[in-house]
């Protein structure tokens, strides 16, 4: 797996932060509600989200790619936003993912894509499949860092919203951009 967090200054000094990680989900058919991982374990935490401690954000863009399947996978997936590391942290692959009643306070979001937001593009023998939710389309939460340790993190949960089967030559992006406030 993959993870990087990255800031770009754009114009009016709006301060973007991109979250990307990627990684091979796992073959095994999965079931809505499963924690959707593959070489990577849940929640992933992206470091240095926020600028100082505490901070806060809007979510302006959630994008699932699959790459280089060999078959069109497009499942809804949501991903489970935190401020704090969620105390329901081992989560085996393809595993009903869950979130305890202590880990409540500590979720500051949630975004979903669905079926029917995804667009195909076809190269070759590769088929991308890109399913994309922005501000003008969804309304995206709010993020703020709450943490007492961490305060500059945010940790991220993958879900299936349901039944999915995903290819073993495939690639699953997660891109996740927020604007900083």
């Amino acid at each position: 797996m993959s993870c990087s967090c990255r800031t770009i200054v754009g114009a009016m000094g709006k301060k973007l932060k991109i979250i990307e990680f990627s990684f091979v989900p796992d073959t095994t058919a999965f079931t809505a509600g499963d924690a959707l991982y593959g070489d990577i374990t849940s929640p992933v935490e992206v470091r240095d989200v926020f600028d100082f401690d505490n901070g806060n954000g809007k979510v302006l863009e959630f994008t699932v790619e699959n790459h280089h399947a060999t078959t069109v996978t497009k499942k809804g997936i949501s991903a489970y936003l935190f401020h704090t590391l969620p105390a329901s942290t081992a989560v085996a692959i393809n595993a009903a993912e869950s979130i305890s009643a202590a880990d409540f306070p500590k979720l500051c979001g949630k975004v979903s894509v669905v079926t029917a937001d995804y667009a195909d593009s076809a190269f070759a023998a590769n088929v991308v499949t890109i399913a994309s939710k922005t501000s003008n389309t969804d309304d995206l939460p709010i993020v703020w860092n709450a943490s007492t340790v961490s305060k500059t993190s945010l940790w991220v949960k993958l879900v299936t919203d349901e039944a999915a089967t995903y290819s073993s030559s495939g690639l699953m992006h997660v891109k996740i951009i927020i604007e900083c406030f």
